[in-house]
């Protein structure tokens, strides 16, 4: 996903820049720099060309529909985005071509409800009418019932509820009373799962374009999409441009040597990590690559890395022997005399427990192996799949 921005100011150059979405708020800081060098306090911008999963919401956010959205509004829609099925993107397309939302707010409340639009597993007039029996909307009497014709009910019951078939479900847009998780002034919990770090730009096989960036895992919607926007038959026939990854550690070249099915599979062992275990992760990721030649490294080593955190104790905040010694002082609860805790070596006494728990320092902190069981995957990445 990106958008491109331009400046709009009588007195500046026609300057754009694009972003690929969502952004951290270093990268939207960078975009502004591009578009606004000087820092004007006049300033404003246009959203000239988008690139977003669903087709429909580019009319929204493309400056020519005459709507002009906050930058982080639509950044945050591009994150809570990511976190819709292929499914639920269908369902949000077809809402957006009846006109249900009508501004940024709508939009990004509608993403916590699509859920509430549809009817799963209704996928035909006939079953449309059966669920309109069994669920009482329509009477009938005994003795006539084995003479309804469900089909008549179910395309009458659609007529009315102006409703679509999709692959799997019925959609309806009703007179729903839903709640508003977003207000218009403060963004609700976007977190659903750990966010995506991984970025792909791809372009077609020897191509000299300039390629599209995009965030992974892919679905099969946004494969369609890119393949469309490339004029490639298969994703198999792009090819990896660059890379780049908001986890510190993994080395760029590493990633770049990787298919797009081994990125794919790395990104879904980082989804499942918590956000909050991202510092574990960085850390795990120097623990095992440190001094290590980049160029033996394989992006399984990164799998490795991600499946088995639980096989690391962590400790962002112990940066020397002295203090890790003094924490397993404190974690063995000791009944230690006062007198005789001040001559005590802390240092020494860490530095042996470290030596022997092969433990390293890293620049987030000290990490060592405990005895959970590690599952190397080396370069299986059919075996990797399995678990995931």
């Amino acid at each position: 996903m990106w958008i491109e921005l331009q400046a709009e100011h009588p007195s500046t150059q026609e300057i754009s820049t694009k972003l690929c979405l969502p952004a951290m708020e270093k990268e939207i800081r960078e975009a502004m720099k591009v578009i606004n060098p000087y820092d004007r306090q006049d300033f404003h911008y246009l959203v000239t060309q988008c690139d977003l999963p669903i087709l429909e919401l580019e009319e929204y956010i493309n400056c020519s529909s005459g709507n002009q959205y906050e930058l982080d509004e639509i950044n945050f829609l591009a994150e809570r985005l990511t976190y819709l099925t292929d499914y639920q993107q269908e369902v949000m397309a077809y809402i957006l071509k009846t006109g249900t939302a009508s501004d940024m707010k709508n939009l990004i409340n509608l993403t916590y409800h699509l859920d509430h639009f549809t009817l799963q597993g209704i996928t035909n007039d006939e079953q449309l009418g059966s669920y309109c029996f069994t669920t009482g909307r329509i009477e009938v009497p005994d003795n006539l019932i084995e003479f309804i014709d469900l089909r008549k009910v179910g395309l009458q019951q659609r007529i009315q509820d102006k409703g679509q078939y999709l692959d799997h479900a019925y959609v309806v847009i009703g007179d729903y009373k839903l709640t508003e998780p977003y207000d218009g002034q403060t963004f609700p919990d976007v977190m659903q799962g750990a966010a995506i770090p991984i970025k792909v730009k791809l372009k077609p096989i020897n191509s000299g374009d300039d390629g599209i960036w995009l965030r992974q895992p892919l679905t099969k919607r946004e494969e369609e999409l890119v393949c469309s926007k490339l004029g490639i038959k298969d994703i198999e026939d792009a090819q990896i441009a660059d890379v780049s990854c908001l986890i510190q550690g993994f080395d760029r070249e590493v990633l770049k040597e990787a298919c797009l099915v081994e990125l794919d599979t790395l990104a879904q062992t980082i989804q499942k990590i918590d956000q909050r275990d991202w510092l574990t992760l960085e850390a795990v990721i120097q623990y095992e690559t440190q001094g290590v030649n980049p160029g033996s490294l394989h992006v399984s080593d990164y799998y490795n890395c991600g499946l088995n955190i639980q096989c690391y104790d962590h400790f962002p905040q112990v940066r020397t022997p002295a203090e890790y010694g003094c924490m397993r002082m404190e974690m063995a609860a000791a009944n230690i005399p006062d007198m005789v805790q001040q001559f005590i070596d802390y240092n020494t006494l860490g530095a042996e427990k470290i030596a022997a728990e092969k433990g390293r320092f890293t620049d987030y902190g000290y990490i060592c192996r405990n005895a959970n069981e590690y599952l190397d995957v080396c370069e299986g990445v059919e075996i990797l799949q399995q678990q995931l």
